[in-house]
């Protein structure tokens, strides 16, 4: 038998610490099923890593991630450090750590940002469904072996 689960999350952004707080409390006892929060080098949000760590001893139920990881170059996101930092906020959070890992966009404002940083940043996002790897409801103490064994040739045959 086929079975069907539908799940509803909600993504956060911003840099008012008290504000998220709230929203993430709420969103819990609301029952979402997942809470993320944003990635990027924008001035209205913060560094998606440490408000995951900070954050996850606020919420007993739902799962918790970024809304996505930008992989497309080590210097966004090295494997080593990305692995350290969830299988960090995967223990803060007992266990309820989501992992969602994207390649880039092809929003000309989002590639721009990234290169005002000195980061590069790929032309296309159609290198994306390269690296859809099963990673949703991943559990993140696995990250290290999956980016031996995936991640790490993967981001070694774009270059």
């Amino acid at each position: 038998m086929l079975a069907c689960v539908i799940s509803v999350g909600v993504q956060t952004w911003g840099t008012d610490v008290v504000a998220l707080r709230g929203y993430r409390q709420m969103a819990d006892e609301l029952g979402y099923a997942r809470i993320t929060y944003g990635d990027g080098l924008w001035g209205w949000t913060h560094d998606d890593w440490t408000m995951l760590g900070a954050l996850a001893g606020l919420t007993r139920r739902a799962r918790l991630g970024p809304a996505v990881t930008y992989c497309f170059d080590p210097s966004s996101h090295h494997p080593s450090w990305l692995a350290k930092r969830a299988v960090a906020a995967d223990h803060l959070s007992g266990g309820r750590l989501d992992l969602r890992l994207a390649v880039g966009t092809e929003d000309s404002r989002a590639a721009a940002t990234w290169r005002s940083h000195a980061i590069p940043y790929p032309d296309a996002a159609a290198s994306a469904t390269d690296l859809m790897l099963g990673f949703a409801d991943f559990p993140a103490t696995r990250m290290v072996e999956v980016f031996a064994e995936r991640v790490l040739p993967f981001l070694a045959s774009r270059r």
